[in-house]
């Protein structure tokens, strides 16, 4: 409620411009304004003043100038800016009087017009149904699926039937190293390649296991269960002789307890013997 017999009291921005609209919600300060000789000169309790007329200035986007303000009465500079009328006539170098009008020491005028200036923006875009769509530039290179080079098969070329065999038999005439290839890794291993590597690599692996595991790929495309294509062949190799390992020790721990289980003695157990309800 305004006093009685003065102005209307200015409402505060947060009621005439919604959080939609950009307002000033800050005291945008330089560090030279608390750097220079009219701060550093004045008094704590005027410091404070003048933080409080900045604050409503601010609120009221008037270009740090409070019009007409040298009637008030101390109630109203309470009320409306958080200070006493004895403070506010005081003689400082952080506020002046021009005529009835408080003009605030170093204001942020520049700040207070770049968000009018947003505000009017958002206003006009509003009418106009939205922000404007952002002009993309035409794109000549066509998408990146047709640009890149489609991954190419490793299978050979070869006529169906041509080259089988050669593998074992360069195995039966020769051993095969195996020999580290980081290029090789995506490659589709020959059965050569992969019992070199069950006989070579970091962990033993039968080449029973090494045999199953070929002919399970080949007959599968080298390919997930996922429809992926096997990324590194070896330790997909290595994972399928751990578990190969894990089956092949459950066979054995079965067929021992088998042999260990004494045979069953004609006559051992009794009969069981059914009886009939008399009538």
């Amino acid at each position: 409620m305004p006093p009685s017999g003065g102005p209307p009291v200015p409402i505060p921005n947060k009621l005439i411009f919604p959080d939609i609209l950009p307002c000033m919600n800050w005291i945008n300060l330089e560090t030279s304004t608390l750097d220079s000789p009219e701060f550093l000169g004045a008094e704590p309790i005027e410091r404070a003043t003048w933080l409080c007329l900045l604050r409503y200035c601010v609120g009221q986007e008037n270009g740090g100038r409070i019009a007409g303000c040298r009637d008030w009465k101390d109630r109203r500079w309470q009320q409306l800016v958080r200070v006493t009328a004895r403070e506010i006539g005081s003689a400082c170098d952080l506020w002046s009087w021009d005529g009835d009008d408080l003009v605030v020491f170093e204001y942020p005028t520049e700040k207070e017009a770049e968000v009018k200036q947003r505000r009017e923006t958002a206003k006009t875009n509003g009418r106009n149904g939205g922000r404007p769509k952002k002009n993309q530039p035409e794109s000549h290179e066509k998408p990146t699926s047709e640009t890149e080079p489609k991954p190419t098969s490793v299978i050979s070329e070869k006529a169906e039937g041509e080259g089988e065999g050669e593998g074992e038999e360069k195995e039966k005439g020769r051993e095969v190293n195996y020999t580290p290839d980081a290029t090789r890794s995506h490659a589709i291993p020959s059965l050569a390649e992969v019992k070199a590597y069950a006989r070579s690599g970091p962990v033993p692996i039968s080449e029973a296991c090494a045999v199953a595991f070929h002919d399970t790929q080949e007959a599968a495309g080298w390919i997930t269960k996922h429809g992926h294509s096997i990324a590194d062949w070896r330790a997909a190799l290595r994972r399928y002789a751990s578990h190969w390992n894990e089956v092949e020790k459950g066979k054995s721990t079965r067929t021992t307890s088998h042999s260990t289980r004494p045979p069953h003695r004609q006559g051992e157990f009794p009969e069981p013997k059914i009886e009939l309800p008399s009538l």
